[in-house]
């Protein structure tokens, strides 16, 4: 995307350029924004960990099935902090 610093015929360049560097500094903070964002992961954490919705159906492998998520994210966590804590120490 190319952005012309000043204007043709006007006297507000400095105005203009400024301007121009501020839409570009916008622009690359929302695309780091939508880089870092976790949308359906993240919602899939927080929703594993709550209680279970007592309207919404559920069956036996349903529930196995969250169980053994909720226990391989905890191992996983887990291993995440001892790995780290060996690497530092």
């Amino acid at each position: 995307m190319i952005f012309r610093l000043y204007p043709k015929n006007t006297g507000h360049t400095y105005q203009y350029a400024l301007n121009s560097i501020l839409k570009l500094i916008s622009m690359a903070n929302s695309r780091i924004k939508e880089f870092f964002q976790l949308g359906e992961v993240a919602n899939y954490f927080v929703r594993v960990f709550q209680k279970p919705d007592p309207n919404r159906p559920t069956n036996f492998n349903l529930r196995m099935m969250h169980g053994i998520n909720k226990i391989s994210i905890l191992m996983f966590l887990a291993a995440i902090i001892i790995w780290v804590a060996k690497r530092m120490f």
